[in-house]
């Protein structure tokens, strides 16, 4: 399968006080095409780190990556304009924007790209239909549930059919039955759309769909 994300001795560190923490110390991952690969560990061992730097989101103070076999140039003002084309976002929380509908909050990354409103529209409509709320499409967050939330959320990082999405907890907030269902949604995009997705997550039943399971512990990725 083809790879779209090759992260070759990833390094990264943060100072607490008077102490360095060496919170990614020489990661490889690669990602490839249609694959959901999970990434588990504690809590604070870095797992969210390593996804924003996957994302493009942040830098590692060492290492390289390579976005669809271009190496990654960290001062490229491209960036932006590839993490809104290229990768879709999910995160434990929703990050909804209140005042928006549904519909709305799934249109903005379209808007964000200079996308027409009419387009926009459109393809949020589908991506909404995708995720079964279709008929949510006129709903602010606050009149819906945490499931329904999550799924625009889901909808809003597809809503531009990118090929990679990147989820932090995506069930994290959410009751066991609620969970299962995102769960079963997050596999039913990827048939559809062909996505490829990395997932960090304590969810064991997101490891048991998904095509590796990494650990990351102390700073390196092992596989079990």
């Amino acid at each position: 399968m083809e790879v779209l994300i090759r992260a070759r001795n990833i390094r990264k560190s943060y100072k607490k006080g008077d102490r360095i923490i060496n919170v990614l110390r020489g990661i490889d991952i690669d990602v490839r095409n249609g694959e959901i690969v999970c990434v588990k560990g504690p809590s604070g061992v870095g797992k969210s780190t390593l996804l924003h730097i996957l994302g493009l989101m942040d830098t590692p103070d060492e290492g390289e990556i390579f976005f669809f076999g271009e190496r990654v140039v960290w001062t490229d003002d491209s960036l932006a304009r590839i993490r809104n084309e290229k990768i879709g976002f999910v995160f434990q929380h929703h990050y909804l924007i209140m005042e928006l509908t549904a519909l709305e909050n799934v249109m903005v990354p379209c808007l964000i790209g200079g996308m027409k409103k009419e387009e926009a529209t459109r393809l949020a409509s589908e991506a909404l239909d995708m995720v079964s709320l279709g008929h949510r499409i006129e709903h602010r967050p606050s009149e819906l549930s945490g499931g329904e939330q999550q799924r625009v959320a889901i909808a809003r990082a597809i809503v531009k059919r990118p090929p990679i999405v990147i989820l932090d907890e995506p069930t994290g907030n959410l009751d066991r039955e609620t969970a299962r269902e995102i769960i079963d949604l997050l596999v039913y995009l990827r048939d559809i759309l062909g996505v490829s997705m990395v997932i960090a997550t304590h969810d064991d039943e997101i490891a048991k769909i998904s095509d590796r399971v990494l650990f990351l512990r102390d700073g390196i990725i092992s596989c079990k």
